[in-house]
């Protein structure tokens, strides 16, 4: 339920004929790119407001 890449290959094929690890696999990274990217966009506004002061 909580996993993007799913979501995406269960709009082109059925989900129960790709590999659970490469889905496992998947999550995980996009979850750490997701979270990644949050990161940077925090880091960027607390530089962004530190530089204002």
């Amino acid at each position: 339920m909580f996993s993007i890449p799913a979501w995406l290959v269960d709009l082109f094929v059925d989900v129960h004929r790709v590999s659970v690890v490469l889905m496992y696999i998947l999550t995980v990274l996009s979850w750490a790119l997701i979270g990644y990217i949050a990161d940077v966009l925090i880091n960027r506004e607390r530089h962004r407001r530190r530089s204002e002061s």
